[in-house]
């Protein structure tokens, strides 16, 4: 659609800066454009003002937002945010109706309801790349370390 966007991203910069595919890791967990989408939705209204009350604006919301946040993060009793807390607690509840099966110190086959997994914590993954893609331990990962 926009070459000219093409031919400088291709003469610029490398596929590894702007496309997940060629990230050699995980960037933040989950790519999304929810904080673009948060700030657009905020900041409707002054969409239409002059370039500097617009940036006004957007120092006002972000400020907000990063207090809000700090004092969140200074009131938390974990080393991770409420929402992956949240997540642990949940993968931890399901990990408790897993059977776990030894293969050796580092390998573990995991039998849940329907299926089954091998968590192998020397790489840090499991076959049901839930470990693997959003690195927050899955509940295989949980019911093998118990």
């Amino acid at each position: 659609m926009y070459p000219q966007v093409a031919k400088y991203l291709e003469e610029h910069t490398s596929p590894e800066k702007w496309s997940s595919s060629d990230c050699p890791s995980t960037r933040y967990n989950i790519m999304t454009t929810n904080g673009v989408e948060s700030i657009n939705s905020r900041l409707h209204a002054e969409r239409d003002l002059p370039v500097v009350s617009l940036l006004d604006a957007l120092q006002k919301l972000t400020s907000c937002w990063f207090s809000r946040y700090r004092n969140v993060a200074i009131a938390s009793t974990t080393v991770v945010t409420p929402a992956v807390e949240l997540i642990l607690r949940e993968r931890f509840n399901a990990s408790q109706k897993n059977h776990i099966y030894e293969l050796n110190s580092l390998q573990y086959h995991v039998y849940a309801q329907d299926d089954h997994v091998t968590v192998d914590f020397a790489s840090n993954s499991c076959s049901c790349r839930v470990f693997d893609l959003d690195r927050i331990p899955c509940s295989h990962a949980y019911a093998a370390n118990l």
